[in-house]
């Protein structure tokens, strides 16, 4: 991306939330969670391809139809392709209505798709996962993770103790791959020299502008 978005380290979004002694940034503590084994994996899927008895193997990648979306989407499927011989990905690039559809029903391989952050906590990313969130639409369900995001409920005061609690559920996410994260987006925007206040938020709506006035007032 040419935007200053960012390769993710994880799910919880780097630069958002801190620890409440420490201020250290949560996505520091957690480390990044996204590396990968190439090497690995290709061993992996030939086995997967000797044990189902197959040569070749198709799935389908959904997504919105999105500009941004089309080179997504393009870059996955070549890297797939060419890492793991004999597999074919199919990109399905649908409008928003459609796609949401096909989420919710659960008809799709594999789906990309974004969460945003509606309030600073690491749980407005984490909760996305728990096995009965209305937003969970992968079939994930994880009794460990499940219990994590339990007992963080019942941490609220004990802040220290509850923070590497979401720690702990981050990296069972990750390493349980209920979910593959790919970037952290940002956003980019020209601004006029002669005006201040624009307000940046951290979640929910990117910006506020009602504050805006001339520098010379």
């Amino acid at each position: 991306m040419d935007n200053d978005s960012r390769v993710a380290g994880g799910v919880v979004a780097a630069e958002f939330v801190g620890n409440p002694e420490s201020e250290e940034d949560f996505r520091e503590e957690s480390g990044i969670l996204t590396s990968y084994d190439k090497v690995n994996a290709q061993k992996l899927w030939k086995k997967a391809l000797s044990e189902s008895e197959t040569k070749e193997f198709t799935i389908d990648l959904l997504a919105s139809d999105q500009d941004e979306n089309k080179k997504i989407t393009e870059y996955i499927q070549y890297s797939l392709e060419e890492n793991f011989e004999g597999l074919t990905v199919n990109i399905s690039l649908l409008p928003e209505k459609s796609l949401l559809d096909r989420e919710s029903n659960q008809d799709f391989d594999l789906l990309l798709t974004r969460i945003g952050p509606d309030f600073q906590d690491p749980t407005t990313y984490l909760n996305n996962y728990a096995g009965d969130s209305f937003h969970n639409h992968s079939g994930y369900n994880s009794s460990i993770y499940n219990e994590l995001l339990q007992k963080a409920g019942e941490l609220s005061a004990k802040p220290k103790e509850r923070w590497q609690v979401l720690i702990d559920a981050e990296h069972t996410l990750l390493e349980e791959a209920g979910v593959v994260p790919l970037y952290q987006s940002a956003n980019t925007a020209l601004m006029r020299q002669d005006i201040m206040g624009m307000i940046h938020h951290l979640f929910g709506p990117p910006n506020y502008y009602g504050k805006i006035i001339p520098k010379d007032e």
